[in-house]
């Protein structure tokens, strides 16, 4: 039996996981963490009742993510 990949990787598959910043989303954890100055994108995983819980600021979009994770997109964000 083969072992399942946990990775999704490339951007075809990465970029599914790609959410664009909207102010009503609930996005967690994000005080917690440093600044993130000139960063884009914002790791997080999904937690309950539909909230975001953010691990980690990223530049640009990593090659491979884990199923479990998500991107929320700033990129075309106006302020």
């Amino acid at each position: 039996m083969p072992k399942q990949d946990p990775y999704l990787r490339g951007y075809r598959e990465v970029s599914q996981n790609i959410v664009q910043y909207r102010h009503d989303l609930d996005i967690r954890n994000v005080d917690a963490m440093s600044k993130g100055t000139g960063c884009k994108y914002l790791l997080c995983i999904q937690g309950e009742n539909n909230a975001y819980i953010a691990k980690q600021w990223k530049r640009t979009p990593p090659d491979k993510l884990l199923r479990t994770e998500f991107l929320i997109s700033f990129a075309n964000f106006p302020g």
